[in-house]
């Protein structure tokens, strides 16, 4: 019985000595504290569709702040929901869910990613573009819903429906090069 005591003893004072050694570590230099922000049905932005630049920009703003005083530091921004885009495009037309109405620009020539950018780097946020490659329309959305561009209207021997929603065939070689070609204009 002693030596068990005993072991217990000397088991808990190595414990306590070498805890620090054996359980520290340091802080990590940098940490990713991120969120999504969805753009699709506009569940997170922009909160309203409108062409309007100053309700875009008060809204994205209003974001950047309520993410910031949470302590998060990097954004994930879907910038591409349905087959479309918010920002401007030679290959997709302007998103429904940013201005109400596909391939509807925003007033004023504004350009939300540009902006988004822009001012989530001056706050101390990285910013991560989100796209949906394949994605083409949501809710039992038809064709003649979407601008003339829209790959619904260009390409629907490229769309399958599942369910309520419409999805390029990524089987297809020519919707893969489309895609390719979306995430290069987006890069450049």
């Amino acid at each position: 019985m002693k030596l068990n005591v005993r072991l217990i003893g000397l088991f808990l004072l190595h414990f306590f000595l070498l805890k620090n050694v054996v359980f520290a570590q340091d802080a990590p230099k940098r940490e990713l504290r991120g969120v999504w922000i969805a753009t699709v049905l506009n569940i997170d932005y922009p909160s309203v569709q409108t062409t309007d630049e100053y309700t875009l920009k008060t809204n994205w703003v209003n974001i950047l702040n309520k993410h910031k005083e949470m302590g998060l530091n990097a954004l994930f921004v879907q910038v591409r929901p349905c087959a479309d885009a918010l920002y401007k495009s030679n290959l997709v037309p302007w998103s429904v869910y940013l201005t109400g109405q596909s391939g509807l620009a925003p007033a004023n020539g504004f350009d939300p990613l540009a902006y988004m950018i822009e001012t989530a780097h001056a706050v101390g946020f990285e910013f991560h573009a989100w796209l949906n490659p394949y994605r083409t329309a949501m809710d039992n959305q038809e064709p003649n819903f979407f601008h003339e561009s829209h790959v619904m209207r260009q390409h629907p021997e490229w769309c399958f429906k599942y369910g309520k929603r419409y999805i390029m065939n990524p089987g297809i070689p020519e919707v893969r090069g489309h895609v390719q070609m979306v995430v290069e204009e987006l890069v450049k």
